[in-house]
Parts: C-alpha cells; sequence; structure tokens
C-alpha cells in the first residue's frame, strides 16, 4: 500500500482561505492500474469564531471500470464548531 498527501494553503487575507490538495493512493502494488487520486480546490470563508462556509471542486480518478472512481465534484458546505 502507498499513499501521499499535499496541500498549499493560502490565507488571502483575514477570514478568506485558498486551499488546494492532490492525493494519491495505491492500495495494492502489486497489482497494476488499481491507482486513486483526488485532486481538490477550496475556497473557505470564516465570517466569524466557529462558522465556516466552503465551497470547491473536487476530481476523482480511478480504475477506467468505477464511475464512483472516475468523477468531478462542485459543492458548497458550512461547519459549525462548538
Amino acid at each position: 500500500m502507498a499513499s501521499l498527501l499535499g496541500e498549499a494553503d493560502w490565507n488571502i487575507i483575514r477570514g478568506h482561505n485558498l486551499k488546494l490538495t492532490a492525493e494519491y493512493f495505491d492500495p495494492d502494488r502489486n497489482v497494476n492500474e488499481d491507482q486513486q487520486t483526488r485532486v481538490s480546490a477550496l475556497y473557505e470563508f470564516t465570517p466569524m469564531p466557529f462558522l465556516q462556509l466552503r465551497a470547491g471542486y473536487r476530481r476523482y480518478r480511478g480504475i477506467p471500470q468505477s464511475n464512483a472512481q472516475n468523477r468531478q465534484l462542485v459543492f458548497v458546505e458550512a461547519h459549525g464548531f462548538f
């Protein structure tokens, strides 16, 4: 098994963050072409303490036979922290 994760964060101005991530996962190094990758670009807005709004784009790539491992996703999330 092998996995890698790279992440870059840029604090544009206070409360506004841009995040780029790249992930690689190979569940069985003895099996050819079973690798999976995920690349993400996210914008995070924290208007007040304990509240974060997030919007992003994520691309998944995996084995060609699996539609679930080969898709694109655009999303908006709200996170509240207690």
